[in-house]
């Protein structure tokens, strides 16, 4: 699978996710594949396990999941987050983020989605200053 950003998409990306988690106590993460091999939610539920992100102190780190070819989109936020964002909040920025990838619109789409998820995070779990460690890597993770 090629890369779906070039370096310099996927600096833009990663800073967005730095500057989001410079704010809160939050994780995010961006999961990018060229295929989903098993039912969506699933591999989801596989990848956010096996990445650690069930482990983040506050329960509050959330999964963007891209597999390209397979035209599937994800967002899964841990228990913290989701008791207080809710499923409608995800399903909109899920909403916004196929909208955005259906017109090309990958880097920015993505950006969008991360910001959009960083409100709700910096509302419900600000950054303290003390405590702000950064608990998982901002790199995009490519499945192959």
């Amino acid at each position: 699978m090629s890369k779906l950003f070039s370096p310099e998409k996927e600096e833009h990306i990663k800073k967005a996710i730095s500057q989001i988690e410079a704010q809160t106590t939050g994780e995010l993460r961006v999961y990018i594949e060229d295929k989903c091999p098993d039912n969506v939610h699933e591999r989801v539920m596989k990848i956010f396990e096996q990445y650690g992100m069930h482990k983040t102190k506050n329960r509050n780190g959330v999964l963007i999941y891209v597999a390209v070819r397979s035209r599937q989109l994800y967002i899964w936020g841990d228990t913290g987050i989701h008791e207080v964002a809710g499923q409608d909040m995800w399903d909109q920025i899920l909403k916004n983020l196929s909208a955005d990838f259906a017109d090309g619109m990958y880097e920015s789409g993505i950006i969008r989605a991360i910001e959009a998820i960083g409100i709700k995070l910096k509302e419900h779990f600000p950054r303290v200053e003390r405590e702000n460690e950064n608990e998982l890597p901002d790199d995009i993770i490519y499945g192959f």
